[in-house]
């Protein structure tokens, strides 16, 4: 089982998986070029787990999100709040 990020496994911050199919280490500020809403697979990319755990966190209400119709999104500004307070 994943387990929750820390400062510790994430560096303060998050992992951003590149198209090219490698993965490099991204500061908080990075977040400002995401959108408001996340889909829980996307911010399961940045934090670096499995899509899995990432809707096993929604469930056990440890990311903040805010669901619209049968869609989940993780909030940005929650989320960095969250890492940078970790």
């Amino acid at each position: 089982m994943d387990t929750w990020p820390t400062t510790a496994n994430v560096s303060l911050r998050c992992i951003r998986l590149e198209p090219s199919g490698g993965a490099r280490w991204v500061g908080v500020k990075d977040f400002d070029g995401l959108p408001v809403l996340i889909s829980v697979p996307r911010a399961a990319q940045l934090l670096g787990i499995s899509r899995a755990s990432a809707y096993r966190y929604v469930e056990l209400g440890l990311l903040p999100v805010k669901r619209f119709g049968g869609r989940i999104y993780v909030v940005r500004d929650r989320l960095r709040s969250m890492i940078e307070s970790a």
